[in-house]
């Protein structure tokens, strides 16, 4: 991106220095040449072609970062979208049940259907003995004793029937 153009390179003091560029340091430093150095157009017109170089990359660069703040524009409004939607979500979850949850109630059920069905068989149990002991009317003192009567001319009836 930033080469050096063929032809311009700066002049350092340890280069010996060509009778051109002798005469253009001499022409600018002493003021005998006037003002027109020939090497100085070259290098001018190199700098001017680096200007522009430098202009065309700098409008590439300023066209990525207007599509890169145009990106960033996008995403912060996509954000705020999935920011909205992570609360709905997490208002749900505080409203929903866990595992642990639902573990509790159904226990809680269990044991409450247990304890209704033991409640309810002692207390049919209770019921039903206590009309079965007041259904009936209960016997007062001993059962009256039972009393034959026997004549005299009568013979007792044999308990077998005797054969003809």
């Amino acid at each position: 991106m930033n080469r050096p153009k063929p032809g311009l390179r700066p002049l350092t003091s340890d280069e010996p220095a060509t009778e051109v560029e002798h005469h253009s340091r001499q022409a600018f430093d002493g003021g005998d040449g006037g003002g027109y150095d020939g090497p100085m157009d070259e290098r001018l017109q190199n700098l001017e072609e680096f200007a522009r170089d430098a202009r065309q990359e700098f409008r590439t660069i300023d066209g990525h970062l207007q599509k890169l703040e145009d990106f960033a524009v996008e995403a912060r409004q996509e954000f705020r979208g999935i920011d909205t939607r992570l609360s709905r979500i997490e208002v749900r979850l505080d409203q929903t049940a866990s595992k642990d949850d639902l573990a509790y109630a159904i226990n809680g059920v269990i044991k409450w259907m247990v304890g209704l069905a033991i409640t309810l068989s002692v207390a049919a149990v209770t019921i039903m003995t206590f009309v079965l002991n007041n259904a009936t009317p209960k016997a007062t003192g001993s059962a009256p004793p039972a009393i034959f009567y026997v004549y005299p001319g009568q013979a007792p009836m044999p308990a077998v029937p005797v054969p003809k």
